[in-house]
């Protein structure tokens, strides 16, 4: 390959890569800024030796609190909420309702798990 031919590739190829990493992986500060800045959608659940509703829904693109009340005496498998995908665990005192506060995440099904993993629901995020 000649000298002219490097320079003409290199001088195409940079503002194409550019262009390119601007678009498609460019900085998403504002979307990122309203969405944390919205209003939680919210969702009650009940713990009560299996999670009611097992199965909730929410929509991307808002942040989401989970009211989880665990109405269970002292158990101690029941004792906190892990949602491993987030890489989140949170304490669920006995007698106590919580707020699980989760960032808007992308459309898929979540599996959330009590203390020992027994009990499972999903949290499934649509478009």
């Amino acid at each position: 390959m000649s000298t002219g031919m490097i320079e003409v590739f290199v001088s195409v190829l940079i503002p194409v890569a550019w262009m390119g990493a601007y678009f498609w992986m460019g900085d998403r500060t504002e979307a990122r800024e309203r969405s944390a800045n919205a209003d939680p959608q919210q969702v009650k659940i009940l713990l009560d030796r299996a999670y009611r509703p097992s199965r909730v829904a929410v929509k991307t693109g808002r942040p989401i609190r989970l009211l989880v009340t665990n109405i269970l005496d002292e158990e101690p498998c029941w004792d906190y909420l892990d949602f491993p995908y987030v890489r989140a665990a949170f304490e669920l005192p006995a007698g106590e309702t919580v707020a699980v506060d989760l960032p808007s995440l992308d459309p898929g099904e979540y599996t959330f798990f009590s203390g020992l993993g027994g009990q499972r629901g999903t949290l499934e995020v649509l478009d």
